[in-house]
């Protein structure tokens, strides 16, 4: 036996007890137990034996990586429970001998999807072997994925996970020379730490609520830790509410009800922070600026200067939150749907995929073939039960069950390249747009009939404006106002002085601000809709692909071809983050505004965006 065989044997043996110790008491869902041992190792040695020529001809890293990757591929297709636990097996043994720390953590994930194991204990064990071996470039990747498990141990309050994968990235960050990295993780930890510690001290009052519920001094202590102690002000706010601290339970309560007064709520949370201390004064009025800047907009005078400084002195930091895996190829479209809770991607395989995740625990949800070719565009209808699609090359729109990803009803249209679809706001119509043949076009998604389509040469992208008849259409050279109701041009902007192509286009959230933004080849061009005129370059993106609002109106989003997600202050102008090699062609943000998608690969990335 060659020397290579017998080391994918020696990795083999190293993996199988890791995933059999990992392996979870069983838990509802569709995860299959793993298969049994004999089972495992006689899969394994058809696997190893499949790919033992392709192994002994990957001399360097990046071969390994390459064969680790199709071999992680090939285990996605593969239905039979022990040829696809094999080659997972294979895969994530050569990703660990080639350092290649994400594809690794990819077969983790993909092994956790298919399998009832523990799927932290095993990505914490394949950051423990890559940080010994691993070169200095693939030790980011490690600390990326063990802050994230971390975060997200936080949230379980599971703190003996969330200390094991904080030391990990501790070990890792060290590895990597980046100071910055190393105080981010220096900083996790310590917070793990005291959240353990305040977690312990909690249990008399956990033990009361197991046994008395409504116990009202438990409820508000409970509540009280949840928010200001560890910040879960969703979870804590109804226990504080039902608690025996009348002005903080009426406090929470107003915060509950359907009309709250913002700037009162923040008022209020500012000043029951002024005796407190560290982390919990900085958890209360960092909640109190949140509501801060929502009064923001109903403010003038000495409040609106209040409000802003104390808004601004409590900021959320960027970073990436977690990445989606399981597109084959590469992602198109993200969009998320009206309240936030689901995402949906698309991509350009040649049987097109959409896919539907949670973007609160980055969980695929619902994935299923759309199109023939890839899928271009997705929308929500504004009730969420609907999804529409446009093909890539199929020149088909369709429309789908959010539930389930069965078709309702699709038809035909003209060309072959349907570039973007769009639901208006009350969900009547769909807005498409076509640049092979030159039109947009308006449908109605219970038949299917077309009502209206533009007569102008060019149609890049389209939108609904929120009321009436009126869309934008981004056409070669500009944008073009459109009143649908008489089929005809009423405005036409131009590009600017390049005459730049406009791909995307997004309205300003407001109506009262007039604006609407274009992404071009040569930057973000800004419209006022009220005046025709030539835009104006509001930000040099070059190669910019999409752009879009904050729900707020004061932050700008953009994507481009340098595979970089910007963040730009709508009023100044000015670059406030930028996150790179994390999108490429669609970028959106949550209707919370806190959270944006992008894709770069097959790859989507969720965002924290900075305040």
């Amino acid at each position: 036996m060659s020397k290579p065989a017998i080391r994918l044997i020696v990795l083999f043996s190293v993996c199988s007890v890791t995933w059999l110790s990992a392996q979870a008491q069983p838990t509802p869902g569709k995860r299959l137990p793993l298969p049994p041992l004999g089972e495992q190792q006689a899969a394994f040695k058809l696997a190893s034996e499949l790919y033992r020529t392709e192994y002994e001809a990957a001399q360097t890293p990046a071969a390994k990586a390459a064969l680790a990757h199709k071999i992680l591929t090939v285990a996605k297709d593969t239905d039979a429970p022990a040829e696809g636990h094999a080659l997972l097996q294979v895969a994530r043994s050569i990703a660990i001998e080639a350092g290649d720390a994400r594809t690794a953590f990819s077969v983790a994930r993909e092994f956790s999807k298919r399998f009832d194991v523990d799927a932290d204990a095993d990505r914490l064990a394949i950051a423990s072997s890559l940080i010994k071996t691993a070169d200095t470039a693939a030790q980011q990747p490690i600390v990326e994925e063990m802050s994230s498990i971390a975060e997200l141990a936080i949230d379980d309050d599971d703190y003996d996970v969330a200390d094991k994968a904080a030391s990990l990235a501790m070990a890792a960050s060290t590895k990597t020379k980046n100071a910055t990295l190393r105080r981010d993780a220096q900083r996790t930890q310590r917070e793990i730490r005291r959240l353990a510690a305040a977690f312990t001290a909690m249990k008399p009052v956990r033990d009361k609520l197991n046994v008395a519920p409504n116990d009202p001094d438990a409820r508000h202590r409970w509540g009280w830790f949840l928010c200001a102690v560890k910040g879960d002000w969703e979870s804590g706010l109804p226990h504080i509410a039902a608690g025996d601290r009348k002005a903080l339970s009426a406090l929470a309560t107003e915060e509950l009800g359907e009309r709250p007064n913002a700037f009162s709520i923040a008022d209020r949370w500012w000043e029951a922070a002024e005796p407190l201390k560290d982390e919990e004064r900085a958890n209360v009025r960092g909640h109190a600026a949140s509501w801060y800047r929502l009064a923001l907009p109903t403010l003038s005078g000495i409040n609106l200067a209040k409000a802003q400084s104390r808004a601004n002195l409590y900021g959320h930091k960027a970073r990436i939150l977690s990445r989606l895996e399981g597109h084959k190829d590469m992602v198109l479209d993200v969009r998320f749907s009206p309240t936030g809770t689901l995402l949906a991607s698309t991509d350009v395989a040649q049987e097109g995929v959409i896919k539907i995740w949670n973007p609160a625990n980055g969980e695929e949800v619902l994935s299923w073939v759309a199109h023939d070719g890839g899928v271009h565009s997705v929308d929500f209808s504004p009730d969420e039960r609907t999804l529409v699609s446009s093909g890539l090359n199929d020149a088909t729109i369709r429309l789908w069950d959010v539930d389930n990803g069965r078709q309702i009803r699709f038809w035909k249209t003209t060309g072959a390249v349907v570039r973007s679809v769009a639901f208006s706001a009350d969900g009547s119509r769909i807005i498409s747009a076509q640049y092979d043949n030159g039109r947009a076009r308006i449908w109605d998604p219970q038949t299917g009939r077309l009502l209206a389509e533009t007569p102008h040469p060019s149609a890049w992208a389209a939108v609904f404006e929120p009321h009436g008849s009126f869309a934008l259409v981004a056409g070669q050279n500009g944008v073009y106002r459109w009143n649908a109701a008489v089929g005809r041009v009423i405005t036409e902007y131009v590009a600017g002085a390049s005459q730049a192509r406009v791909v995307s286009l997004a309205l300003h959230p407001a109506s009262s601000q007039d604006i609407v933004a274009g992404a071009c080849c040569d930057g973000i061009y800004f419209w006022r809709l009220s005046r025709p005129s030539q835009g104006r370059v509001f930000a040099a993106h070059p190669s910019a692909t999409d752009a879009t609002f904050a729900p707020n109106g004061k932050q700008l989003i953009s994507v481009g071809l340098d595979n970089a997600v910007r963040v730009w202050d709508v009023r100044t102008g000015r670059l406030l983050h930028e996150f790179p090699k994390v999108g490429r062609m669609r970028v959106d943000i949550s209707p919370a505004g806190n959270v944006a998608a992008s894709a770069n690969g097959n790859t989507v990335f969720l965002l924290r965006l900075p305040n």
